[in-house]
């Protein structure tokens, strides 16, 4: 967004708007811990429709991390990204509040959901945003995803008819990377999304 609008809008073939009934997508986990993204979707995009899936927080942190941790390192494209911390200093982090509000590398506070909603129903109308469950996607992925196509106004289809056409890198964390989350990491961090 930093490049302005214009640019923002280059990354999307544009040409819907030409086609009437078509629609064109985007998705990253960046907007809802952001604040001043809610002001901006609002300002260029007042009539959107968004969906945010969200993750158990406790399971999201802790993957989040990893992903920064270990597959981010000697990136090529985002090696920027990378977080050299342990997810013990991630936690002692969040509860001292050492990193600025929304960081990228804050992993736990971006999983604050209720401060994020609220926030972005300051600018959306609830009925303009759906909120759906990480773990039933995964469990009725089929069903979930009719309830997107609903939200949005389109016919449903079967998601074997659905090719994304990109496979992502970070989609399987290698068997070398087998970490688990503590105990006392676990109670932590309960305590703290309570």
């Amino acid at each position: 967004y930093a490049k302005g609008i214009f640019q923002y809008h280059l990354n999307f073939d544009l040409s819907f708007r030409f086609k009437k009934g078509q629609m064109t997508f985007e998705a990253t986990p960046d907007y809802l811990p952001d604040f001043e993204a809610h002001k901006r979707i609002k300002k260029h995009l007042p009539d959107i429709k968004l969906i945010a899936i969200l993750r158990e927080p406790v399971s999201r942190s802790f993957s989040a991390w990893k992903m920064h941790h270990f597959l981010f390192k000697d990136h090529p494209k985002y090696s920027d990204l990378y977080d050299a911390r342990t997810f013990d200093q991630v936690i002692q982090d969040a509860l001292e509040k050492k990193l600025p509000p929304r960081s990228k590398f804050d992993h736990i506070a971006r999983s604050k959901y209720g401060e994020q909603l609220e926030n972005l129903y300051k600018y959306f109308d609830k009925k303009k945003v759906l909120v759906l469950d990480y773990e039933e996607l995964e469990r009725n992925p089929q069903e979930t995803m009719n309830r997107i196509y609903s939200f949005l106004g389109l016919s449903g289809f079967s998601l074997e008819e659905v090719n994304t056409g990109e496979e992502r890198f970070w989609s399987n964390i290698s068997q070398e990377k087998e970490i688990r989350l503590s105990d006392d990491q676990i109670k932590v961090l309960k305590k703290y999304f309570s």
